[in-house]
């Protein structure tokens, strides 16, 4: 569905049985990206309902579709691998690159605005919680396996059950917010994308 802000004008844009999910608009405005899951695959279609068309993207699991700030590409979480990474890719799935690469899960990839950052949430080094990281690209922009990567936040693993999920940037790139959960300092905080500061 679509509708106005104000809750007016709800339109159905899909109308195909199964879970259709993670709806997220292009930066101009003009198309979402969504997930068919029982297709296991990304359409898009325009914002008035028209042009649905499913997209060549690889891989099993597909979910959290993010679009580049030109709308060029897509950063996207898949299981293909046997575990969770984070993949980039043309929306025609051309160029198709994983790049996280490594063990552990890798999740919900957001695109910094200048385009030259991807924050996930992420499980490594052999623990049980999830943290934020950053994984910064070349100086293209392009990402890949060798792209660095860089931990904002860092859970203990203490038995608390503290994870931290979902990062989002700031319009101007110098902050992420991001939701932490478990049974001590619940809630939405912030950090700067240089990690100087830490805000509940």
């Amino acid at each position: 569905y679509v509708m106005n802000a104000d809750g007016s004008g709800e339109t159905l844009l899909t109308d195909k049985a199964g879970k259709q999910w993670s709806p997220t608009w292009s930066p101009d405005g003009q198309r979402i990206i969504y997930v068919a899951e029982e297709e296991n695959a990304f359409y898009i279609i325009n914002a008035d309902g028209t042009g649905k068309t499913r997209l060549p993207i690889p891989g099993s699991n597909l979910s959290a579709p993010a679009w580049s700030p030109d709308g060029r590409r897509l950063a996207y979480t898949t299981g293909q691998d046997g575990t969770w990474e984070v993949h980039t890719a043309n929306l025609d799935g051309s160029d198709d690159v994983n790049v996280t690469n490594g063990a552990g899960s890798d999740h919900q990839p957001a695109w910094s605005p200048d385009g030259r950052q991807i924050a996930i949430y992420a499980s490594r080094e052999e623990t049980n919680t999830f943290d934020i990281y950053v994984i910064t690209g070349n100086a293209e922009g392009s990402f890949g396996p060798d792209s660095s990567v860089r931990r904002l936040t860092l859970t203990p693993d203490d038995g608390s059950g503290r994870n931290n999920y979902r990062p989002g940037w700031s319009p101007d790139g110098k902050q992420i917010v991001f939701s932490s959960d478990g049974d001590r300092n619940r809630g939405i905080w912030v950090v700067n994308a240089d990690v100087s500061k830490l805000t509940q």
